[in-house]
């Protein structure tokens, strides 16, 4: 009867093993993944860095210059149809290219590198040049069908620290008052003013000419010359025949008029049908007065008439670029002497000639804040008119912005929404201060697509174009742009401007904004003429507020801007449209289409925000840390091995055979819980493969202990005792264990985090090999004739 009993345990013992031996093998199969079914072929984004002996300019112009005539020249060799350019460094230039095979890479490098060698001369020889294949999926050692047997490798989340990525931080804009000023009566009053002070920086500082970079064109000693522009110092601007000789950057768009205006849309029905990006359309709308009067009347005394030499003049880029670099020395100079009353101000320039500053006053409202605002604009212009003489206020009040006390949590979760939509894993979101975000993004490989789509705005808006300017799209590439221009002129104005000027609707300028649209409906489709579009669907109140415009407006144009920037400006071609509106003809690509829905659909932020840091990751660091740390954990673990094989023998060898399969369960339990391994927690899981044995320690000696006292009992009886009694301390021991990574997890950030995941995942596992596995290898031993032997266990 004890033989059968005795059978019996043995037998389920070897069902016990055979089931952890199983888990094992699912284990290793889930983190290395040796057997898999074979990818398709699809495309991924393939990234060639290109480095040169010189410096590309730091303006932004000549980058957008060479960045334009290099997807030009990709597209018309038919390198790449969809390709992005952008520049890393100084001396570095980045295309990325969406290619469907490793083969296909080598033959893209090949032909960009010979154009750029032919297009990018002034920088110099290329030095070097790398490319980022790891978006290829592995090759397989052997196929069998569509299942393929590759060389085991660990599939697992590596946090920024170990694959790279992109680290960014971004400041809030908090200020809550606004200051509008208009800098000169016109454009030959602003030039003035700008050459003046550069003199005088160049009499008082020499060193800080370079801040001016338009300042050599223009010399201050020869003030008539300067007002034709500060690139082209020919005749003065009042001569009709001066406004042509300007540069002829901003009027190009200009010069083609008959472009847009060749594709006339067909006049929709008035039944409800979504707006679409406007071309010219059949019969122009009315013409009003040119100088806006059929605005709105909170508008009309305000809006100037502008000749178009001067708005010419105005929208030139340069003289725009001197006005935004002396209003960063201003604002810079009122926040080092004011900074105790304004605060951090903030300062932009629209167009060449109106300037906005913010400044933060608390409670606005009050009495006390009123006063306090007075006191701000009284500051305000009297700084800017030591440059500016001229310089006015446009609003005899200032204007409240609403900062929302919650600003920063709304950041927070307006930029998680964006990440998960953009499919970036483990990617960490967290405040710092009172008006900081601090984003890291695991595998981003281009940072400016993370600025774009996580640092930006996303405040869309619907706003009327003031009739005096009318909108015409021109082709840029595979999409179109839309710019305005004064009604019966060719002279491009700036967007600011025409963005600024819109009339009152409804007691504000905005027709629609965001918070407008339905939650989640902005959706990616095509238009008639096959482009891609973004559809969006408005809330009831927000579709009768627009039906409302389109009733009054009828063949008027309506700007669309997001972020202030015009992405479409159709005309009202429909009465009632049902809450149904479509953003069309403005996108190059089905991405760019994309990046739109992802940013309406997660919502506008609350407040503005501007990246104070933007650091890429390289994985190389990450690369030597995991090497390093690799080692020195292989080094622990042999340490280890041999330490419990000399000291408790044949069960210390059972527990390292135990100990292998323990690091591929902590391994299985990252994996299966979607954990991001950072190098803390490399450390963590390291720390705890050498925790890993002390609850084998514990029974080991319990165990010694046993055999010593009753030298005439079985072996297996004495193991079960010895598992029984050490029990409670192993579960006392790693409950503290386990409250310390709980706390770490709930209270702790980013790496932090990820070193309590993996201490928790460590302690689980490690009681299961060493209750359970490591149980079942004795229990097996004992019930053979070679585990009778009592010196095998070191008693």
């Amino acid at each position: 009867m004890a033989s059968s009993v005795a059978q019996a345990e043995l037998r389920r013992e070897k069902a016990w093993t055979l089931a952890c031996f199983l888990v094992f093998l699912g284990s290793f199969c889930i983190v290395f993944r040796p057997i898999r079914l074979i990818a398709e072929e699809k495309f991924v984004d393939v990234f060639f860095v290109y480095r040169y002996e010189k410096a590309f300019g730091p303006g932004e112009r000549q980058k957008d210059s060479l960045k334009d005539q290099l997807l030009q020249r990709l597209t018309k060799d038919k390198v790449a149809v969809e390709a992005n350019v952008t520049f890393p460094t100084t001396t570095e230039l980045k295309v990325r290219v969406p290619l469907q095979t490793r083969e296909e890479a080598g033959d893209s490098d090949t032909k960009i590198q010979k154009i750029l060698d032919e297009m990018v001369k002034e920088n110099g020889k290329r030095i070097e040049s790398q490319s980022d294949l790891s978006g290829f999926p592995d090759r397989e050692l052997y196929r069998l069908g569509r299942i393929g047997f590759y060389r085991p490798k660990v599939h697992l989340k590596l946090g920024l620290d170990l694959q790279g990525g992109v680290h960014l931080v971004l400041k809030a804009r908090t200020q809550n008052v606004e200051f509008e000023y208009k800098l000169a009566d016109n454009a030959v009053d602003l030039i003035a003013a700008l050459d003046a002070a550069d003199k005088a920086d160049g009499a008082a500082k020499p060193a800080s000419a370079p801040t001016t970079s338009a300042a050599p064109a223009t010399p201050a000693e020869k003030p008539a010359a300067a007002t034709t522009a500060p690139a082209t110092p020919a005749a003065p601007p009042e001569k009709p025949a001066a406004g042509a000789t300007k540069p002829a950057a901003p009027a190009a768009p200009a010069e083609k008029p008959a472009a847009p205006s060749e594709k006339k849309p067909a006049t929709t029905p008035d039944g409800g049908q979504p707006i679409r990006m406007a071309q010219l359309p059949d019969k122009p709308p009315p013409a009003g007065d040119a100088t806006g009067e059929e605005d709105a009347p909170a508008n009309a005394g305000k809006e100037e008439t502008v000749s178009p030499e001067e708005a010419k003049l105005l929208s030139d880029e340069d003289l725009r670029q001197r006005v935004v670099d002396r209003m960063a020395l201003l604002v810079a100079r009122i926040k080092q002497d004011y900074g105790d009353q304004v605060g951090d101000p903030y300062g932009e320039v629209v167009g060449s000639n109106i300037a906005i500053v913010r400044t933060f006053v608390a409670d606005p409202g009050s009495v006390k804040g009123k006063a306090a605002a007075e006191g701000h604009a009284r500051i305000l212009l009297l700084e800017l008119q030591k440059v500016f003489p001229k310089a006015t206020a446009k609003f005899a009040e200032p204007q409240v912005i609403d900062v929302p006390a919650d600003a920063m949590q709304q950041v927070r979760d307006v930029v998680m929404k964006r990440i998960d939509r953009l499919g970036v894993s483990e990617a960490e979101v967290h405040t710092q201060g009172t008006d900081r975000v601090a984003v890291e993004l695991p595998g981003v490989k281009d940072p400016d697509e993370a600025v774009r789509l996580i640092g930006t705005t996303a405040r869309l808006e619907f706003r009327k174009v003031p009739s005096r300017y009318e909108p015409e799209t021109t082709s840029e590439g595979a999409g179109k742009a839309t710019h305005f221009r004064l009604k019966g002129s060719n002279e491009v104005v700036p967007t600011t401007l025409v963005y600024y000027e819109a009339p009152e609707f409804e007691g504000d300028k905005n027709i629609l904004v965001g918070a407008d649209l339905k939650a989640n409906s902005a959706n990616v489709g095509f238009d008639q003429q096959a482009q891609s579009c973004v559809n969006l669907a408005l809330r009831p109140k927000g579709a009768k507020k627009f039906d409302r415009f389109a009733q009054d407006n009828f063949k008027e144009y309506l700007a669309i801007y997001l972020d202030r920037q015009v992405i479409s400006a159709p005309v009202m071609n429909s009465r009632h449209f049902s809450g149904a509106v479509q953003i069309s003809g403005g996108f190059k690509t089905v991405e760019e289409a994309n990046e739109l829905k992802i940013l309406l659909n997660a919502g506008a932020l609350p407040v503005p925000m501007d990246v104070v840091e933007q650091r890429t990751v390289s994985a190389t660091l990450g690369a030597d840390a995991v090497r390093q740390a690799s080692r020195a954990g292989l080094v622990g673990v042999i340490l280890v091995v041999l330490l419990m094989a000399l000291v408790y023998r044949v069960p210390g060898v059972l527990a390292d055979i135990a100990l292998v399969g323990y690091g591929v369960f902590v391994l299985c339990g990252l994996v299966m819980f979607h954990a991001t391994l950072t190098l803390p927690g490399i450390l963590g899981f390291l720390l705890s493969l050498g925790m890993a044995v002390d609850a084998n320690v514990i029974i080991f000696e319990r165990l010694k202990e046993e055999m010593r006292q009753s030298a005439t009992r079985p072996i297996a009886g004495c193991i079960r005792q010895a598992y029984e009694r050490a029990l409670t301390a192993i579960v006392d021991g790693n409950v503290t264990t386990v409250i310390a990574g709980v706390v770490l997890f709930l209270f702790g950030t980013g790496p932090i985090r990820g070193f309590a995941v993996t201490l928790l995942i460590g302690v689980v596992c490690h009681l299961f090999t060493a209750l359970v596995v490591t149980r079942r290898f004795q229990n097996l031993l004992a019930g053979s004739r070679f585990g009778q032997n009592r010196k095998l266990y070191h008693c």
